[in-house]
This record gives structure tokens, sequence and C-alpha cells, in this order.
């Protein structure tokens, strides 16, 4: 007995997909995107793609997905993380900054963290908040950004907190010889 069929080619456009046991081309549901695809029917599931394929932090809200651009990190999972390299899981902020829940982070993308600025200094990881870029205490300081600590200043020199350099000591505990110099 030899069987007579018809191959079906079936195209699903961007943003669609075939479903198994289907020949009609179906949206994309949402935590998934969808480029399309052009192939034989063969009852089997073909052009959609999970979020968490890319990494298991992705997902969407929005049905029709097409890219994997669409697929996203949400804000609300990123309090005190931060996506340091595109395309990777959200990792807990580094310290020498903070990681404010500001917006989400499309895969493909990085975000999600601010560096303490000069003369601040962060040496906590987690940090989620700009107040956890503490002042270095007078007599320390750092000159970088992202700092995890500050430099105590050299002897002979001090400076107020927050700074990024030392000056000379010109305090009022000071001796000036010429000062003290009786006259006849």
């Amino acid at each position: 007995y030899t069987a007579n069929y018809t191959v079906k080619n079936i195209t699903c456009s961007a943003g669609r997909y075939l479903e198994a046991n289907s020949d009609e081309c179906s949206t994309c549901p949402a935590n998934s995107y969808c480029p399309g695809w052009n192939g034989n029917y063969d009852g089997l599931e073909h052009g959609k793609n999970l979020c968490t394929s890319l990494g298991s932090d992705y997902t969407t809200s929005e049905a029709g997905s097409d890219e994997a651009s669409d697929c996203y990190i949400p804000a609300s999972s990123l309090s005190g993380k931060y996506v340091a390299t595109a395309n990777s899981n959200a990792t807990t902020c580094a310290a020498g900054g903070y990681c404010p829940v500001t917006s989400n982070v499309n895969y493909g993308s990085t975000g999600g963290r601010v560096a303490c600025s000069a003369g601040t200094y962060n040496a906590s990881t987690g940090s989620n908040a700009s107040s956890a870029c503490v002042a270095c205490v007078a007599g320390s300081y750092n000159n970088t950004s992202g700092a995890t600590s500050c430099t105590a200043c050299s002897a002979g020199t001090t400076n107020t907190a927050g700074s990024t350099s030392c000056g000379s000591n010109c305090s009022n505990n000071a001796y000036i010889a010429s000062w003290n110099t009786p006259t006849s």
C-alpha cells in the first residue's frame, strides 16, 4: 500500500507560530517570542521560543512578540540587582554602587547599576538606594567613581568629608614658629 498525501508548506509571520497538531498559525503567547516560521507541516510545534530560554529572569507580558529583545527582566525583579553583561541574567549589585529599581531591562541590553561618585564609597553588595554611597570621612579620600573604600590621607595632610584629594594641614593646632618669636 502506498499512501498519497500532499505536503503542506506553512508560513507563519513574525509574532506568530505553528502549534503542534495544527496547520494554522497562532499568535505568539506571553512569555515567548516568535520570529516567524516557514516549513512543511509535520504536526510539531515550530517558531515559538520561550523567553526563559534566554535566561531564567526573562519574560514578556504581551502576546505577539517577535524578537528576543521583546523579552525583559521586570523592574520588580531588579531591586538590589542589575544586568552587567548584555544577554545575561540579573546579578547581585556589586559593591561600589547601587541598583535602583527604575525600569525593565530588555534582552540584549545592560543596566540598572549606578556607580558611587568620587569622594563616596559603598562596601556592600545588593544595595538599591543612593544612600548606600557614603562620604569618605574627614582625613580620607577617593578620586574615582565606583569605589568600595576610601584611602587615608598621608601624614601632614587632611581634608573635609567627601573629598577627592588631601591638602596641606593648616588646622587650628598648627604651630607657626614666627608667631612665637619674642621681641626685645
